[in-house]
């Protein structure tokens, strides 16, 4: 089975997007909606991603973008500023 991703700029969305394209066909990394009130499912679900996680140092983050002046102040507090933090525009 092969998928088409439309070109999107999530940055837009502040949320993260991870797509591990090295998985396998016969692992289905799509869970149906209705599955969801299904606590079994869930976890069965979350146990087959596990292996996709993406793992990350802090180091390998180069920026941060947030919201206000406040925000910046915030984290640059908490990361000891450490990464670049920019304020969208």
């Amino acid at each position: 089975k092969s998928r088409v991703f439309e070109k999107r700029r999530f940055y837009d969305e502040r949320e993260w997007r991870y797509i591990p394209f090295e998985a396998d066909n016969k692992d289905e990394l799509i869970i149906d909606i209705s599955d969801f009130d299904n606590a079994k499912k869930l976890e069965e679900f979350h146990e087959r991603l596990k292996k996709y996680k993406l793992t990350f140092d802090f180091e390998d983050i180069n920026y941060l973008i947030v919201e206000n002046k406040k925000e910046k102040l915030e984290l640059e507090k908490l990361t000891e500023n450490k990464i670049k933090i920019v304020i969208a525009e």
